[in-house]
């Protein structure tokens, strides 16, 4: 009876180990297997039947703490919990993949300076003084997210400067094109700071490079 209690308790802690994936119950099935061992040892010493059948116990006990220390082993490798194991590798090696991979994400920049020249075009075309407004609004986004943006720090300043010229010689191109509508052609100063923002951009853009990452740790 005693071995049957004993057995049923290391079930329990087994089961409980598989479950949760805690050290305390792998813990709590060793310490009961070794209850168990003595158990059998004690019944061991009855008598010759006795002996014997401790002897099948013996064997089967052995079989079973083989085996379910060679599974606890197993769920060590991969990880108890998040941080632990290969579990917990793979989440730090991703975390760093993210760190890195904002270097390249500038979407959302290249997105904002695409409405900036749009508007500006839009200026060109129906002299419209809400259109300066926009590119003057879209500007200072473009700076805020420029600088909260996770960019190397030389490639923000680069940004940074060519939107200062950008800004800069965008005025007078702006009050040219609302009082006589000569616009020269779109072209000036700020087209070719506009530009250089895009040749920056265009070396730090990955498309869809924060999606991957997503979609890389869900799988």
């Amino acid at each position: 009876l005693e071995i049957e209690i004993e057995l049923a308790a290391v079930r329990d802690a087994e089961k409980s180990f598989l479950i949760r994936h805690e050290e305390a119950y792998a813990e709590e099935a060793n310490r009961r297997l070794q209850v168990l061992d003595e158990k059998v040892a004690t019944l061991a010493a009855v008598d010759q039947d006795s002996r014997q059948t401790a002897s099948t116990l013996q064997g089967l006990l052995t079989t079973y703490d083989e085996s379910f220390q060679a599974v606890a082993a197993a769920w060590r490798i991969n990880g108890l919990d998040e941080d632990s194991g290969l579990q917990g590798a793979f989440r730090q090696k991703i975390h760093r993949l993210q760190t890195l991979s904002a270097n390249y994400n500038v979407d959302h920049l290249y997105t904002l300076l695409l409405q900036i020249r749009r508007s500006e075009k839009d200026l060109a075309l129906r002299q419209d003084p809400a259109y300066r407004e926009r590119v003057r609004k879209l500007i200072g986004e473009f700076r805020q997210a420029a600088a909260a943006a996770e960019l190397q720090n030389e490639v923000r300043q680069q940004l940074l400067t060519e939107l200062a010229t950008y800004a800069t010689s965008f005025e007078p191109y702006a009050e040219q094109a609302l009082k006589a509508g000569n616009v020269a052609g779109g072209k000036g100063p700020f087209r070719d700071a506009a530009h250089r923002i895009e040749v920056i951009l265009n070396a730090y853009h990955v498309a869809n490079l924060e999606t991957s990452v997503l979609k890389l740790r869900r799988r």
